[in-house]
């Protein structure tokens, strides 16, 4: 029987905690103001080019009355970021190809 491929959704997980702890664990680090910043730099496209605007929003969001400092509350926190990332990588992968070669289109767009 030939192996079954995995699709985005049974590949990624459902929450952005469990995103954040599986990163963790590949990068063998610890939850802490280092490891945010790294998971921030390496996830611009979902945290934005300003590393220190969610990481210092993360920690003062952490900071907050009845607030805690997790991997679980970072998950929290980047929680709506992550579903629309995940849900636009599920979606494109999805959509059909459109970049599908129309030979009889020239560089301007007419017909031969």
């Amino acid at each position: 029987m030939p192996a079954r491929s995995l699709s985005l959704t049974e590949f990624l997980p459902t929450s952005a905690a469990e995103y954040y702890r599986q990163w963790l664990q590949r990068k063998r680090l610890k939850h802490g103001v280092a490891a945010v910043s790294e998971f921030a730099r390496e996830h611009a496209f979902m945290c934005g080019q300003q590393i220190g605007v969610i990481a210092g929003g993360y920690f003062r969001w952490a900071e907050r009355p009845g607030g805690e400092d997790s991997a679980d509350a970072f998950g929290a926190y980047i929680s709506s970021r992550y579903e629309r990332w995940r849900e636009a990588r599920v979606e494109a992968r999805r959509a059909p190809m459109r970049s599908v070669a129309q030979p009889w289109r020239s560089i301007r767009g007419s017909r031969p």
